[in-house]
């Protein structure tokens, strides 16, 4: 019992730490009055990169960040608890892979949030949990 909760513990230290960065840079864009609008991923060029990295952590407004925080908190402890081997790697990449992917196909405007992950590691749980093709 006691090996249990402390493996459903580690499982939710990741997401936790997940959610205070993205609930910190909403909470510090709203109280500073900022607009980090443009550090998500600009489309093809060049300084469009640097949102691979931080648009998953930006967003317009509460609802906003919160359609995208429940998700992204349930899936990656469902990764981590479930895949603890191969969850980390599997999630930094589905993180990048799918801003690189909106830099790559999406329209010449600024992308901001969380969505592309949220259904990455969504078909990451799936593709887990479905059988094999007979």
């Amino acid at each position: 019992m006691q090996e249990q909760k402390q493996r459903i513990l580690s499982s939710l230290r990741l997401p936790f730490q997940f959610m205070v960065v993205m609930w910190g840079v909403f909470l510090i864009e709203a109280f500073a009055n900022l607009d980090f609008g443009a550090y998500g991923v600009f489309p093809r060029e060049f300084f469009g990169m640097r949102g691979v990295v931080f648009a998953p952590l930006i967003h317009d407004d509460f609802k906003h960040l919160i359609s995208n925080s429940a998700p992204i908190f349930v899936l990656s402890f469902i990764i981590m608890y479930f895949y603890r081997r191969v969850a980390v790697r599997s999630m930094m990449m589905i993180y990048l892979l799918t801003g690189f992917a909106v830099w790559l196909f999406a329209r010449k405007v600024f992308h901001i949030g969380a969505s592309g992950v949220v259904y990455g590691f969504l078909s990451f749980v799936f593709e887990r949990h479905l059988p094999a093709a007979a």
